[in-house]
């Protein structure tokens, strides 16, 4: 994220302003030391209106410079923000979420939701997940043990993990379908590094409504096609 540009001066504006200060009063003293000599320093106060146009110039190139450095910083932060704000919008997302499918059955998505492929990514789990309690361990899938070099946007890998009656299932004191994990995404993009966590709890879906997403009636809406096609033939 962008940080916010600061309204006041901090310790590089005020060494700035003090160095300005201490040059401009070297070399007004230096001029008065030429003009009046070493033994007549007292002509240095006693003469002020004379030199009052040199003093005047003096303060004239001094305000100069601290407005222009003032006006190079702030234009030099706005820039960096609108860079900075630019780079969040188009840079790569890749989220970890939980979905389900046919209303039962649980569902991880891994998802590319940005403007720009993520390079370099790699996954992982923080505990061990057994897909029903009984196939593979997601920890050791592929996906979670491989880099992938190139993670397009809108790309997306699903994993099934398991139906609800069989979570929080254990084997010889281990718990081999938690119902809580965490899903870790490094890639890079730009030349810079990213690393996300996502919780993924399905205790949020316990007790709510399985509801079935037009998808799962798919297979449903193919068999009914080719029974009304095998009935058409006879």
């Amino acid at each position: 994220m962008s940080k916010p540009m600061r309204s006041r001066p901090d310790r590089e504006d005020y060494a700035f302003i003090t160095v300005i200060v201490v040059i401009a009063a070297t070399l007004w003293f230096a001029y008065s030391y030429q003009a009046c000599g070493p033994a007549q320093l007292r002509c240095v106060f006693d003469g002020l209106k004379e030199w009052q146009d040199l003093i005047g110039g003096i303060m004239t190139v001094v305000a100069a410079f601290i407005g222009g450095y003032y006006v190079i910083r702030s234009t030099t932060r706005q820039v960096e923000a609108l860079s900075s704000q630019f780079r969040e919008t188009v840079r790569p997302y890749v989220i970890a979420r939980l979905t389900t499918r046919a209303g039962v059955l649980f569902v991880l998505e891994i998802e590319n939701i940005g403007q720009s492929p993520a390079s370099n990514l790699n996954l992982g789990l923080d505990r061990d997940f057994y897909q029903f309690n009984d196939r593979l361990n997601l920890r050791e899938a592929s996906a979670f043990n491989r880099t992938i070099p190139h993670f397009s946007p809108g790309e997306k890998i699903s994993f099934d993990l398991s139906q609800g009656f069989n979570l929080n299932n254990m084997v010889d004191g281990v718990n081999r379908t938690p119902h809580q994990f965490m899903v870790g995404a490094e890639y890079h993009f730009g030349g810079s590094r990213y690393h996300e966590t996502y919780l993924i709890d399905l205790e949020y879906y316990f007790q709510a409504s399985a509801l079935k997403h037009p998808s799962d009636h798919l297979d449903d809406i193919s068999k009914g096609i080719q029974a009304i096609a095998k009935n058409t033939k006879k």
